[in-house]
């Protein structure tokens, strides 16, 4: 099974020196796992994908069906003493979406694998995919999550930032007059904010789990 399929968004090598692989051509069972690690991108809508993950991915069942789940909450699960599930949401902003409909990635993770699936873009996964371009890779599956949480922040903290913006334009609009659109900016912006917060605890309660586990992963 190669990579020249279309559900296979990413299929990458790092070795032992830090230097990242285009796997294009290597089919992914082939993979020595045990130098560097590999990273498998894939989209979770595709039937091939979800055969592919179901009889040759080699995770159990259970975790596959958490890959594939439709609706998750953020949360880091200690599969074994080598083996993690991840699940975190972060912001989009491809194709105008609106910032609250928040998207979510979930990844299946060893010192050596990093399996990735995806339902819909998310942009802070382009984001990593050009740091393997520009030659920016992360060293370990550990840095490789620290990283894609960082990108994953920086959409965040870029969305908060317009947040405030537009309160600041509502507290401006009280001193001034009730615009005709008033109202409905109010409920917009209190929209926002109640599914941020619905989001962002359980997604900093995952981060600081992670931040224990450098030795685990590192």
């Amino acid at each position: 099974m190669t990579r020249k399929v279309s559900w296979l968004i990413e299929s990458l090598h790092v070795d032992d020196e830090g230097i990242a692989h285009d796997r294009a051509d290597l089919p992914i069972e082939l993979y020595d796992k045990s130098i560097g690690y590999g990273w498998v991108h894939v989209d979770g809508t595709s039937p091939e994908a979800k055969s592919w993950l179901r009889k040759d991915s080699g995770i159990d069942e259970i975790w596959v069906d958490a890959l594939l789940a439709t609706e998750t909450r953020p949360r880091l699960v200690k599969i074994d003493n080598e083996t993690i599930f991840i699940n975190l949401r972060g912001i989009n902003s491809f194709n105008k979406e609106e910032p609250e409909d928040m998207i979510s990635i979930r990844l299946y993770v060893t010192k050596h694998q990093i399996i990735s699936v995806k339902l819909r873009n998310l942009r802070a996964v382009a984001k990593l995919r050009m740091d393997f371009d520009s030659e920016r890779v992360p060293a370990s599956t550990f840095e490789f999550l620290l990283t894609l949480i960082e990108h994953i922040n920086e959409e965040i903290e870029s969305t908060i930032a317009d947040i405030y913006e537009a309160i600041d334009d509502l507290e401006e609009m009280v001193l001034v007059e009730h615009d005709k659109d008033f109202r409905q900016n109010v409920i917009d912006v209190r929209r926002q904010v109640i599914i941020f917060r619905r989001y962002f605890s359980p997604n900093l309660d995952t981060m600081q789990q992670l931040a224990s586990m450098e030795s685990f992963l590192g």
